[in-house]
């Protein structure tokens, strides 16, 4: 069951002892979702840096929406800043960490501006009236991942793994401590599912699509790879199986990145690499070269590609932060 942690931080300007928390879970068609709290009590007063916590059953239709009121002292000083964060925590180890902070300012009610001009010698009263409005509300840029202990700082692909951990792509190797990235372990189809489902948000699956998957716990992301046309299957011509075990082919990923990301094909007279000829993922690799994603495998010379060789998780780092926002972090 997914778990919500709620932490009001105390900065000694707000009566916390009354700031009162009311939680509730709606599904997406707007029915209400069954929600037990941790003290069996749907209203909770929060006193001080406090954590929240309840399970979500019962939630048939993904994805849930999360909503709470929040109310202060009437004679709290203006400018007081309430930060709520938000962690979202499943039982999935390999699930992005998914942490929301947002920044409510103390403010009275802007009061409305009007000011009257009344004529003596006219039966009319011409009025103006100004009104002030709320500042804009603005959301915060997710906070730069702490690292990793296996990936210092003058690692080749620091930057690109940091990115991914930021953008909640990845939260580690080693669940629940998830201090290593694992840098050098290869990536199986069943992690290259999730990482592209992350990275590309893709929508809920409604077909099972494949009946090897049943028992990983990759198989949402599987069907919705799948759903998404970024995926056939690894038995073809039949298709039923997606092979969640086995380790991504350099070759098959930049087949699974071109259709993700629905790169543009290069030109047909373009050979970049010598050693995928034959290969019926060429055109992908091609594709992947022209569009910078990929440079090759053996700098800095760079003719070939290895299309036979694992896919390494930190390769997977610089793969998707280059195709997400066409920069190199090496």
């Amino acid at each position: 069951f997914p778990e919500i942690e709620f932490h009001y931080l105390d900065n000694g300007d707000v009566s916390w002892s009354e700031f009162a928390a009311t939680i509730g879970l709606e599904n997406a068609d707007g029915t209400d979702a069954h929600v037990v709290l941790n003290d069996g009590d749907p209203s909770t007063v929060i006193d001080g840096d406090t954590s929240l916590c309840f399970e979500s059953i019962e939630v048939s239709v993904d994805p849930t929406t999360l909503s709470y009121d929040g109310t202060v002292d009437d004679d709290a000083t203006d400018g007081t800043a309430l930060v709520n964060t938000v962690d979202h925590i499943t039982d999935d180890p390999h699930a992005a960490l998914v942490s929301v902070t947002e920044t409510v300012t103390v403010s009275s009610e802007p009061p409305t501006t009007t000011t009257s001009t009344t004529s003596t010698t006219s039966t009319t009263t011409p009025t103006s009236t100004t009104t002030t409005a709320p500042p804009p509300t603005t959301v915060p840029e997710p906070e730069p991942h702490p690292g990793f202990d296996d990936v210092p700082s003058d690692h080749l692909f620091f930057e690109d793994i940091i990115w991914l951990a930021t953008e909640g792509i990845t939260i580690g190797c080693n669940p629940p401590e998830n201090s290593l990235f694992c840098p050098e372990d290869s990536v199986t189809r069943g992690q290259m599912a999730a990482f592209l489902t992350r990275a590309l948000d893709l929508p809920v699956a409604i077909d099972d699509h494949f009946d090897d998957d049943d028992n990983s716990v990759f198989e949402d992301d599987i069907n919705r790879l799948a759903e998404s046309g970024i995926t056939f299957g690894c038995n073809p011509p039949v298709n039923d199986g997606f092979c969640p075990d086995n380790t991504v082919l350099r070759q098959e990923m930049a087949s699974f990145l071109v259709r993700g990301y629905d790169l543009d094909g290069a030109d047909p007279a373009s050979d970049r690499f010598s050693d995928d000829d034959g290969s019926v993922h060429e055109a992908d690799i091609e594709a992947l070269a022209a569009a910078a994603v990929t440079l090759g495998c053996n700098p800095p010379d760079n003719t070939l590609f290895c299309p036979l060789e694992d896919v390494l998780r930190q390769q997977m780092a610089a793969f998707l932060h280059r195709a997400e926002t066409g920069e190199d972090g090496n």
